[in-house]
C-alpha cells in the first residue's frame, strides 16, 4: 500500500501517511459495495452511551463491578470465563446484574 512503500522516515511521516489514507478511504473514495458512496456518508454512531471512565461509574453505583478484559477477549465472571470480544482487550468493562 501507498502507505508502507516505502516507509516513512519517521514515525511522525508514517503516521501522516496512515490519517492521510484513512481520511481518503472513509470520506472521498467511493465503494462499490455501498453504491458507490463513502463508508463516512453511511456512518451512524450508536445510540447506545459508552462511557469512557466505567471505573468511576463503579464508584457512584455499589451494584456496578468492574472486569479488563483478557488479551484472550476473555474476562472472569464468577468462576468462569466469558468472551467478549477481541475489540474489548485491555479495556475495562463495567458489569452489573438484571433480571431476565
Amino acid at each position: 500500500a501507498d502507505t508502507l512503500n516505502p516507509p516513512a522516515a519517521t514515525p511522525a511521516e508514517q503516521q501522516r501517511r496512515f490519517d492521510a489514507f484513512r481520511q481518503s478511504y472513509n470520506e472521498q473514495r467511493p465503494h462499490e459495495a455501498l453504491g458507490q458512496e463513502t463508508p463516512a456518508s453511511h456512518y451512524q454512531p450508536s445510540p447506545r452511551p459508552y462511557p469512557r471512565c466505567v471505573e468511576a461509574a463503579a464508584d457512584e453505583d455499589d451494584g456496578i463491578e468492574v472486569r479488563r478484559v483478557r488479551s484472550s477477549g476473555e474476562i472472569k465472571w464468577r468462576g468462569g470465563r466469558v468472551f467478549i470480544g477481541e475489540a474489548f482487550i485491555g479495556e475495562p468493562l463495567a458489569l452489573s446484574e438484571t433480571e431476565t
